[in-house]
């Protein structure tokens, strides 16, 4: 159930709540804080990216006034874990390509809120304090920043059940990598640590374990300084030819679809045992 809480009646708290994430706001700095928790797996579910879609519409129509957006999570040792192989695996059985269709472009409709800044040049921070995997790594690279504490671990693990990270993994890596390390990393499925990350100059900021929130307040507050001079240079960034847009990221998640089309039992078996890993994972948090 949603709950949309009047600004006049709190300037502070909750801004918006339900099962999937819960949105703060912070009037004093400007900041949208929004905690994923998604259920009954911390994936990017269908009702998740409908309530993401929600609370972006408020910050691109200037419902209340932002600089900064930052995303995190409520969930224990996890950002978050990608896309709903669940929802991969009943869609590729009842070849519902209509319904895998439509949650691939809303993945890349919330991701591209963040590449553009909601169209308002408000800055983005992602906050990892738990793994980030696929779609949750992608996630992350599309916002401006990215500070993590110690623990955390990021990757593309797609390729070991023959799929590849489709929303915007390789268009958004390749920008901060340089096009050969983020082919390597995406098709080696590899692990990595944040010191790794931190070390090839993907993250902005890594800190240990516990001290994220205050890092990232200490960003906003260091920010607001020189908010004009970011603003200005993110906005010019973003209309560039190195930076990515809408219509790459769709052409790239229909791609994407495709390839699901043609994965075989074998990869839907895997897919399972990974459904039933994650589903422990919550259930540990």
């Amino acid at each position: 159930m949603h709950e949309l809480l009047s600004l006049a009646e709190n300037q502070t708290d909750v801004l918006l709540q339900t099962e999937s994430l819960t949105a703060r706001y912070d009037e004093s700095t400007r900041t949208v804080w929004n905690y994923l928790h998604a259920s009954p797996r911390p994936c990017f579910t269908e009702a998740l990216l409908d309530d993401a879609h929600q609370l972006h519409a408020m910050i691109r129509r200037g419902d209340i006034p932002v600089d900064f957006y930052v995303a995190a999570s409520d969930v224990p040792k996890v950002f978050n874990l990608g896309g709903d192989l669940s929802l991969f695996r009943q869609c590729a059985l009842e070849q519902d390509w209509n319904r895998l269709t439509g949650y691939a472009e809303s993945c890349i409709g919330v991701l591209n809120d963040l590449v553009c800044g909601f169209d308002r040049k408000i800055i983005s921070i992602s906050l990892l304090q738990g793994d980030a995997l696929g779609g949750g790594f992608e996630s992350a690279l599309a916002t401006d920043f990215m500070i993590a504490e110690e623990q955390a671990k990021m990757g593309f693990p797609e390729v070991l059940f023959n799929l590849f990270p489709g929303m915007g993994a390789y268009s958004l890596l390749a920008r901060k990598l340089g096009p050969q390390p983020a082919q390597r990393m995406i098709l080696s499925g590899s692990i990595y640590t944040a010191p790794e990350l931190h070390d090839r100059g993907l993250l902005d900021q890594i800190v240990p374990p516990g001290q994220g929130e205050q890092a990232v307040r200490d960003f906003i507050r260091d920010t607001r300084k020189r908010l004009h001079g970011y603003r200005s240079f993110l906005d010019a960034r973003r209309r560039t030819a190195l930076w990515t847009d809408r219509e790459e990221l769709l052409a790239v998640v229909h791609d994407w679809v495709k390839s699901v089309k043609q994965i075989s039992e074998r990869d839907l078996r895997l897919m399972d045992r990974l459904v039933t890993a994650q589903n422990r994972l919550k259930i540990a948090a």
